[in-house]
């Protein structure tokens, strides 16, 4: 096979050996590949994730049997076929064909089945002009761009208007519980939110604090040749053509990679220089670096957390740049060795189910159902209390997550206020993708009495 098709091969690999939804794309054979060839990769893995109940209803319509009877990594190659053909529109619809035939090797079985599948896809597909914000949700078509769709001969979505539940979980690839709470919680808004979910978003730069302002990052990347950078609230969104390291910004220490919306919860909590400060869930450590840049480096940060991946993330970061007031503090088994207090403030940054990052965090599309949410809120609440014991009088508490979902926010915070009385609710945040063009996510401040 051509080095030109690397790429997809490593994309069956890592599509092939998805573990509970995640694919691991830091291992070595990924890393290697050179900048085009992984963002090429990652757009093939991700995109397939994004799409796979869709590209799957699709799918089903056109193979024989039952899709669930097809070997696995077969399944797989079909379904980077189907992505090809709907959403990259400039590669030739032979050229698609070919490749994915070539992905099964010797095997003339598999080679013609994969063949005749994807070419009589390709033959049935129709292209349709759409008006500007339309968003077709009938039972054929499948919007591929702004303004731009695929219509099929045959229906392969359920009906929206009689099963809404069924049609928004597989044309955005949503569990059937996460679409329900959708249609609950944003019922004029569901299909705008959805929609966002499976939207390729731009890389967000952060400028560093005291550095650069958003503005004069904006005007060192379009100096540095970065055409496509626009200023969003208080980042900077990024198209760049290579790795990120290849940027002299960032080279330059002057930006990080961080979300405006994540980039709000560090000024949220609003240290000052000389202050103690907890961060309980510290790692892979962007909100203690951004604590600490607030900070000017004067004070003391305690950044909490368990042995893993994102631990050495955090311990990197903090090295990497320099910063003495972090103190990495790892909370041990069970995450009982917890730091002492008192401290000035504390920020309980989460985890949660991601529901309000899905366009990013493509993986966990795929595990939002209620025993999580349960066992997370539970989490969730556990940590807040451990933080506030450690506040001291007259102190902020700044909870946040990345998730959209009332049970890890709006629940969270107020189960906690009604059995800590001494703590009022100062003001609180919640962002919406549909509505920002940014990630999702929730923050609220608590301020304890003196």
């Amino acid at each position: 096979m051509n080095d030109a098709f690397a790429p997809r091969r490593l994309a069956l690999r890592a599509l092939s050996e998805r573990r509970h939804g995640r694919v691991d794309l830091d291992r070595a054979e990924f890393r290697g590949a050179d900048g085009a060839s992984r963002a090429l990769l990652q757009e093939i893995v991700f995109g397939v994730m994004r799409h796979q109940f869709l590209l799957d209803a699709i799918l089903a319509r056109f193979v024989p049997d039952k899709l669930s009877s097809v070997q696995p990594q077969l399944r797989e190659i079909l379904r980077m076929g189907v992505y090809d053909l709907l959403f990259r529109e400039r590669l030739p619809h032979a050229i698609v064909v070919n490749e994915c035939v070539d992905l099964c090797g010797p095997q003339r079985r598999m080679r013609g089945f994969v063949n005749a599948v994807l070419r009589r896809i390709a033959g049935a597909m129709v292209p349709v002009e759409l008006a500007l914000g339309e968003i077709p949700l009938d039972r054929v078509s499948v919007e591929i761009a702004p303004r731009r769709a695929v219509r099929l001969p045959e229906p392969f979505l359920p009906d929206f208007t009689q099963h809404p539940v069924q049609h928004l979980s597989r044309r955005f690839t949503l569990t059937e519980w996460f679409a329900r709470e959708l249609l609950k919680l944003l019922p004029l808004e569901a299909v705008a939110f959805a929609r966002a979910t499976c939207s390729r978003q731009a890389l967000a730069l952060r400028p560093v604090h005291g550095r650069c302002t958003a503005a004069q990052l904006l005007e060192r990347l379009i100096a540095d040749g970065c055409a496509t950078a626009r200023l969003l609230g208080s980042v900077v969104e990024v198209a760049p053509q290579g790795s990120i390291e290849e940027l002299g910004a960032f080279r330059d220490g002057l930006c990080v990679v961080q979300d405006a919306t994540a980039a709000e919860v560090a000024p949220f909590l609003a240290p000052v220089p000389g202050e103690r400060v907890l961060d309980l869930c510290a790692a892979p450590g962007g909100k203690s670096i951004h604590l600490a840049e607030l900070m000017a480096g004067q004070g003391s940060i305690v950044a909490c957390h368990r042995a893993g991946p994102a631990a050495a993330r955090l311990l990197d970061n903090i090295q990497r740049g320099g910063w003495t007031c972090i103190t990495p503090h790892d909370l041990g088994m069970n995450a009982a060795r917890l730091p002492d207090g008192p401290f000035d403030a504390a920020l309980v940054d989460a985890p949660c189910s991601n529901s309000g990052v899905l366009a990013k965090r493509v993986e966990a599309r795929f595990r939002l159902e209620a025993p999580l949410i349960d066992q997370l809120a539970a989490l969730q609440l556990d940590l807040l209390h451990k933080a506030a014991e450690r506040v001291r009088p007259g102190g902020r508490l700044v909870y946040s997550t990345c998730s959209i979902l009332p049970q890890e926010n709006e629940s969270v915070v107020r189960a906690f206020l009604a059995t800590h009385s001494e703590f009022r609710l100062d003001a609180e945040s919640l962002r919406y993708p549909q509505r920002t063009e940014r990630d999702g996510g929730y923050a609220a401040r608590l301020i304890k009495a003196e």
